[in-house]
């Protein structure tokens, strides 16, 4: 039996509809009857409900379902679909188009087992919702595929806990039989897998000592293309050795030193095997530390120090931070470098991403400085430090009292003021305040609180 839906009609309208080949029709060549019954389940008030049925004695020729000998001109062309390979832990399956013409828009199935119980697999919210009740399992759109294409389906099994065990997945396509193929019974597959878990060990040394890392794990392959949910995944300031239990299979691991800037991250492919633990060891370049401190003789305690760190001669930052508690330490990759610091007043503007940064009570630092201010004081530079592989380089600073200038700026478009994108760099050389790679926002009119010096606007 078929069914069909059938859109809205108007009066005197008709309405077109063409039948699929499917299991539910004939395979055998022979004289059959067609009975067609509309409205079977008499939702449309009708004036005559005595109608809706009919019965055609039209003979219905048949090809039959044996496949055509090769290069064959008698059979008709025709689409066949069929599953070629899957990954259904991941969700991953994939179905071809193996005839000769396109196969119209479909339906896949996928039915799951457990040493043969029906209630053994993991699930989802997400699963949920494509499981037919009717197919007897998670049902999921294929979409029109061309004569000899493959295309990849993705199931949301995401965050899913499973049992140690075997597993068979079964997997229909066309599961609803809408496609007319030239071979109907290569359509469903059974493949069983192993769901098993091996450990990934990570161990890590920096001048000849454990240390703390920063580290992400990804699969591999196709199991890239989907979200990926593991306990310890990911991690940040972890101290090594640490082991990670991981479903078995291909990863990619990546791992840098925390504070260790200048050092590129090193990328490792990990093959997890069942029971097994993999050791993945790292050593990495003998580094050297810049550490500074900061006199600041204002004393007021409303201060706030930015600082940048960059290759010699360069003003790209390599790394950065600001804080109103120095000292600062930074491990580097041995080289030349120079050292930037910022004396700013606590209430300034970061100019990365427009996020308003805050230190101390706004109203006060209003009052104290008049309204719309951006306050940056002074910016002190020590050129060509460096950095020898195992020792540490101390640096200090020391910040003196100076009379700051303010800079007046009023933009206004049609005599109304306006929102101003602004970039503010000194003309010093080896200064680097305010240059950065993207202007600030602010509502104009500003005043800028700035050192004496020279500055391009």
């Amino acid at each position: 039996m078929l069914s069909y839906d059938v859109t809205t009609l108007r009066p005197g309208a008709s309405y077109a509809l063409q039948l699929l080949a499917s299991d539910a029709l004939p395979r055998k060549a022979d004289n059959y009857a067609m009975k067609i019954t509309v409205d079977p389940g008499k939702r449309i008030a009708e004036s005559n409900e005595s109608n809706n049925y009919t019965r055609l004695d039209t003979v219905i020729k048949m090809e039959t379902s044996s496949k055509p000998a090769p290069g064959s001109k008698s059979q008709a062309k025709m689409p066949d679909l069929i599953e070629v390979a899957s990954d259904p832990f991941f969700g991953i399956v994939y179905v071809e188009n193996q005839g000769d013409t396109a196969a119209g828009a479909s339906k896949l199935l996928m039915t799951c087992t457990q040493n043969g119980q029906n209630d053994g697999c993991a699930t989802n919210p997400a699963m949920e919702r494509l499981y037919n009740g009717e197919l007897g399992g998670f049902v999921i759109n294929v979409p029109m595929l061309p004569a000899g294409k493959v295309h990849r389906v993705i199931f949301p099994m995401t965050n899913l806990e499973w049992d140690k065990g075997q597993y068979t997945f079964s997997l229909t396509a066309d599961a609803t039989h809408v496609v007319p193929e030239s071979d109907e019974d290569n359509n469903k597959v059974h493949r069983t897998f192993r769901w098993d878990t091996g450990v990934l060990r990570i161990a890590t040394l920096i001048n000849g000592k454990p240390a703390p890392i920063t580290y992400h794990i990804k699969p591999s392959g196709d199991r890239s293309l989907v979200p990926f949910y593991a306990p310890k995944r990911s991690g940040q300031g972890i101290q090594t050795p640490i082991d990670i239990s991981l479903p078995t299979g291909a990863y990619q691991l990546g791992i840098q030193p925390v504070n260790s800037y200048g050092v590129k991250q090193q990328r490792f492919n990990v093959e997890i095997k069942a029971g097994k633990i993999f050791t993945q060891k790292v050593t990495f370049q003998q580094l050297g530390k810049l550490h500074f401190t900061v006199q600041d003789d204002r004393g007021d305690g409303k201060t706030v120090f930015r600082y940048f760190i960059t290759k010699h001669g360069s003003k790209r930052s390599i790394a950065n931070g600001d804080s109103d508690k120095l000292p600062q330490g930074t491990r580097l990759l041995p080289g030349r470098y120079d050292l930037h610091i910022v004396r700013i007043n606590k209430f300034f503007y970061t100019g990365f991403y427009g996020h308003k940064k805050y230190y101390g009570n706004e109203e006060d630092i209003r009052q104290d400085l008049g309204n719309h201010v951006l306050a940056t004081e002074q910016e002190q530079v020590i050129s060509d430090i460096n950095i020898q592989s195992g020792q540490t380089i101390e640096k200090h600073l020391v910040f003196r009292r100076i009379q700051s200038g303010f800079l007046n700026l009023s933009v206004k478009a049609d005599s109304k003021p306006v929102r101003t994108w602004l970039r503010i760099a000194s003309t010093e050389p080896g200064q680097t305040l305010f240059d950065f790679k993207r202007p600030l926002l602010f509502d104009a009119p500003l005043k800028v609180l700035l050192a004496p010096g020279n500055y391009v606007l």
